[in-house]
């Protein structure tokens, strides 16, 4: 004949299960990206200007919010200010339109 489960059982199952839950949380939930992040990484790409005399690209200021935003930046010889918008496609961040002013 089966034992009946005690409260002890049912605490270390339970237990047992949020652990579980935890560690699945803690390794498949990844947070979405974030704009500014995402701008600072990519703004070589997303200018539609290039680089010049070598220099690279690098952000100077950056704020963005509600799907939009705007980032100054240079590449050490010539400085741009550009607005973007974003949207978020499932965990994916795409910037929908990215204008020097």
């Amino acid at each position: 004949m089966p034992s009946k489960p005690t409260k002890r059982n049912i605490w270390i199952i339970l237990a047992a299960v949020l652990i579980i839950l935890c560690i699945f949380l803690f390794n498949f939930a990844q947070p979405l990206p974030s704009a500014e992040d995402y701008v600072r990484e990519n703004i070589s790409t997303l200018s539609p200007v290039k680089e010049q005399v070598g220099g690279k690209f690098f952000v100077t200021e950056i704020e963005a919010n509600d799907g939009s935003g705007f980032v100054s930046y240079e590449d050490g010889h010539n400085a741009y200010t550009a607005d973007f918008t974003y949207t978020y496609e499932e965990e994916n961040l795409r910037i929908t339109q990215f204008e020097v002013r």
